[in-house]
């Protein structure tokens, strides 16, 4: 049995006698929120955030990073940041890994976790995205 997604699907019966579907895996990427890269040579990139944590920095062989900035040779190798949505309260936080390269929110030096908001700047060496989040109060899956 296939959902409209084309997922497959069983009924599994509960311990109160109801019949409730079960995923058995879930084959989409779900859109959380995307980073839009608003300068640099990469100017109109967009990142997709799909899941609940996701690393920001450069990638190489051995530390591979979720979004990867490549083009920006002053963002240091490995994950610089994580971008974290708590789906329990519907925020997206930011938080610094603590690496060579400065984290900014909106010009401000990220130390900790920082809330994101609607259309605020992040900054990881010379690169600038805009964050704009589809899960919000609103909506959430």
């Amino acid at each position: 049995m296939e959902d409209a997604r084309g997922r497959s699907k069983a009924a599994a019966p509960a311990d109160d006698g109801v019949t409730r579907v079960i995923f058995d895996e879930l084959d989409d990427d779900f859109v959380l929120a995307w980073l839009v890269v608003t300068n640099t040579s990469s100017k109109g990139k967009v990142f997709t955030l799909t899941d609940v944590k996701m690393t920001v920095g450069r990638s190489d062989h051995e530390r591979p990073v979720d979004i990867d900035l490549r083009n920006d040779r002053s963002v240091s190798r490995g994950a610089q940041a994580v971008v974290i949505y708590d789906p329990l309260n519907k925020k997206f936080l930011l938080q610094s890994l603590g690496g060579k390269t400065f984290v900014y929110l909106n010009r401000e030096l990220v130390l900790t976790y920082s809330e994101l908001r609607p259309y605020d700047t992040l900054r990881l060496g010379e690169t600038e995205m805009v964050f704009v989040p589809f899960c919000t109060e609103k909506f959430s899956w």
